[in-house]
């Protein structure tokens, strides 16, 4: 079974990751992202929009989105 525990100690010792909060700011980003089918690509998409800052990513369908800035 997957250790999330473990996953979790590693993220919080990481300096290359940061845990932020699914609060307001970025659930109202979320609104206008009907062009997003999958939930958790709309938390990434709208996290990144409201940090204003690119993701990561090889998805097509994220990279095709022109209101979001992609790397890779």
């Amino acid at each position: 079974s997957f250790d999330f525990r473990k996953l979790f100690r590693k993220i919080n010792e990481s300096e290359n990751f940061v845990i932020l909060p699914l609060d307001y700011p970025v659930l109202k980003e979320m609104i206008d992202l009907k062009d997003i089918p999958e939930l958790h690509d709309k938390i990434i998409v709208s996290t990144a929009r409201f940090l204003n800052l690119p993701i990561i990513t090889k998805d097509e369908t994220l990279r095709n989105l022109p209101h979001l800035k992609t790397i890779w």
